[in-house]
């Protein structure tokens, strides 16, 4: 999570006194220059970077001079941000850390999140993509003076907190997400008490949008977090963060779809939970139940029916879990088995007959329970035995009337369907 290999903290190669004399006293007709120069139609990659060497150059010369021109080098930074040259993105990221480092951040920093990176287009300034705006927003906040940074806090996090990713998100985004977190941390420390949910939960999105790559930075970031705060593992950070973070889910997962990204930190909140999550089913089987509704998308329902699948293979030792088998097999299980056109629907279908077999398998449902269910579960079963197109469905149903025959025996008495 290093700075693209630049130190420059210290300012080495400084111009000397005499040369930053001269350069402020003629700044605004020098600037001019340096901006008549960029506006030029063509300007080769050596000019680019020679060019854009001269105004990082003038900052240092200018020192807190450039505040009345900080609105317009901002504009040459968004314009070649994007540029195809890692050299010439190396110039413009320190001439990000140069402006933070000179102007105040209280003017730097609400110009920028105002009017660049939340609304992406204040005052004729180009809309930019996501990387771009945080690519320069990670050098500003490197560069600022942490004492002073403090009172910005909360405006960074509320970034954090707000930010919409999906899967479509390429690993840079991800990277610069991920840095930016770990420098809020770093300079919020204490702080961090106080936004440790936001964190945590902008961390769990991140996450949750990435798979499983980037790993090892999440889990350095949450071992950050769990400092700031004086906890002793990312376990109990987990625990504390566990029933808000549940509520929340299970709120929104009512409007979730198969784009929804959230579910992925509904597993990663589950899996990370442990022991933990046994005081918290209910909340957990409402998800379970809002995401697998008929008219839940079928790749959101197949996801969720085999991360249940999971849920059982893993947790089934888990105190109370039993007590919410009887909810899970009415509420979510029998209605996937019903009908419904498609051959991916019947991979719903069968994970959901896997799942009541494991229900008995594993004594997680009594013997009563399902005998008062029998009514409703036997249709469904027998319309997937019917299943002519689906091989592995049948398969998986004639594996569950055995199961079923054995489990129900000495309740069924006369003609058993």
């Amino acid at each position: 999570m290093n700075s693209i290999g630049l130190e420059y903290t210290s300012f080495k190669g400084r111009p000397s006194e005499g040369i930053r004399f001269v350069v402020k006293k003629n700044k605004d007709s020098l600037f001019q220059m340096i901006l008549d120069e960029l506006n030029t139609w063509s300007l080769n990659l050596e000019i680019r970077l020679r060019v854009l060497t001269q105004l990082y150059n003038y900052i240092l010369c200018c020192e807190d001079g450039i505040a009345s021109q900080m609105k317009t080098i901002f504009r040459v930074l968004l314009k070649y941000i994007d540029d195809d040259s890692k050299e010439v993105q190396k110039v413009l990221l320190k001439i990000a850390y140069a402006v933070a480092f000179f102007v105040s951040i209280d003017v730097v920093f609400p110009y920028f999140l105002d009017n660049i990176f939340v609304t992406g287009g204040g005052e004729g300034i180009l809309k930019q993509s996501l990387r771009s705006r945080l690519l320069i927003l990670n050098e500003l906040v490197r560069g600022s003076n942490k004492e002073k940074l403090a009172p910005h806090i909360r405006s960074l996090i509320s970034i954090l907190a707000s930010l919409e990713l999906d899967a479509s998100e390429s690993n840079n985004i991800v990277e610069q997400l991920l840095r930016l977190v770990e420098l809020v941390i770093d300079s919020a420390k204490e702080q961090c008490k106080e936004f440790r949910s936001t964190l945590f939960s902008a961390i769990l999105n991140i996450e949750a949008s990435s798979g499983s790559s980037h790993q090892s930075i999440i889990e350095n970031n949450l071992g950050k977090l769990k400092d700031c705060c004086g906890l002793k593992t990312s376990q109990e950070l987990y625990l504390l963060e566990l029933p808000g973070q549940l509520s929340s889910l299970a709120e929104e997962s009512k409007a979730w779809n198969k784009s929804s990204m959230r579910r992925f930190a509904f597993k990663i909140l589950v899996l990370n939970a442990k022991d933990a999550i046994e005081d918290y089913w209910q909340l957990v089987v409402t998800i379970l139940e809002n995401c697998t509704q008929q008219t839940k998308d079928f790749e959101l329902k197949c996801d969720i029916i085999m991360f249940l699948e999971t849920i059982i293979d893993q947790y089934y030792g888990i105190p109370k879990f039993e007590d919410y088998t009887e909810q899970i097999l009415v509420k979510v299980l029998i209605p996937c088995c019903v009908w419904k056109a498609g051959k991916y629907h019947s991979n719903v279908r069968r994970t959901s007959i896997n799942c009541i077999r494991k229900l008995i398998n594993k004594d997680l449902i009594a013997q009563g329970t399902l005998y008062n269910h029998y009514q409703s579960l036997m249709p469904v079963v027998k319309s997937c035995l019917e299943d002519e197109w689906a091989a592995d469905l049948r398969h998986s149903s004639c594996e569950l009337m055995k199961t079923l025959i054995g489990f129900l025996s000495g309740k069924l008495t006369g003609t058993f369907y």
